[in-house]
């Protein structure tokens, strides 16, 4: 609640294995959030993102595709 309440985002995304779950995390995550934030950001959303539960692959890919420089894409 408080990276929420400071950076304001209106729309948090979630990935990796949690996505298979969003369906049944996402409503007691929601009202734990709302309770703990100030009324005008209480209309906070979970999104699920773009890879899904594929995030944590796709990460690792990328990293080994870059190499030793893998840091620099962080």
């Amino acid at each position: 609640a408080g990276t929420v309440g400071l950076l304001d985002p209106g729309v948090i995304l979630v990935s990796g294995g949690l996505v298979d779950a969003l369906d049944v995390v996402a409503p007691p995550l929601l009202a734990a959030l709302r309770r703990q934030l100030p009324p005008h950001l209480r209309g906070i959303e979970l999104q699920p993102g773009k890879f899904g539960a594929r995030a944590g692959l796709v990460g690792a890919a990328l990293a080994g595709q870059a190499g030793s420089g893998w840091r620099q894409i962080r």
